[in-house]
């Protein structure tokens, strides 16, 4: 069951991406080096960490010990469509 959950969770992420244009996104956009979103690393490893202007940082994805979602950081990030239902498993 838990490896469901993951499955899941790791489906809502990709369908976010296609869904929200991720090819043009200014952090995590396939192509972009670290932290690409569609790899085939762990999801939890795709989003890069966000240098902010004032010299602070930020996860654009953040998991727990057991790979559940536990926060979404897309700010500033280019995005353009309707954020689908699928999200609501994360």
């Amino acid at each position: 069951e838990t490896q469901i959950i993951l499955n899941e969770q790791r489906y809502a992420l990709a369908v976010m991406y296609f869904s929200l244009g991720g090819d043009n996104w200014n952090y995590g956009a396939i192509g972009s080096g670290e932290g690409e979103w569609m790899s085939p690393l762990n999801y939890c490893e795709w989003g890069p960490t966000i240098q902010t202007q004032g010299g602070g940082s930020y996860e654009m994805l953040e998991c727990d010990e057991f790979g559940n979602v536990l926060n979404l950081n897309m700010q500033s990030n280019n995005m353009e469509g309707t954020i689908p239902p699928e999200i609501g498993v994360l």
